[in-house]
Order: C-alpha cells, then structure tokens, then sequence
C-alpha cells in the first residue's frame, strides 16, 4: 500500500485536503468520492515515506 495526498473540491468548491492508504492512485481518488461524493476536481499524489 502506497500513501496519497488527497485534494477534493466538490461542487460547492469546499476544499478538502487528506491523506488515504491505497493500492493506487485510483484507488485512492474512488474512496474519498465515495466518503465525499462526485468531485468537481481532485488530485491525487503519492507520498514517499521517509524511514
């Protein structure tokens, strides 16, 4: 599992910023859609951990 970072602007252009644990980047953008509805716009970038 790989860690994104989230952005979701839905219609009403509320901002939300997140970080979501998932296969892939899809994969991310489906579950915050899901938990947050359609998104207007949404990015979705994966996060290198640092040990």
């Amino acid at each position: 599992m790989s860690l994104f970072r989230i952005t979701h602007i839905d219609e009403h252009r509320t901002r939300r910023r997140m970080r979501v644990l998932a296969c892939n980047c899809r994969q991310a953008l489906r579950m915050v859609e899901q938990q947050f509805g359609d998104a207007w716009f949404a990015s979705a970038v994966r996060v290198e951990v640092q040990p």
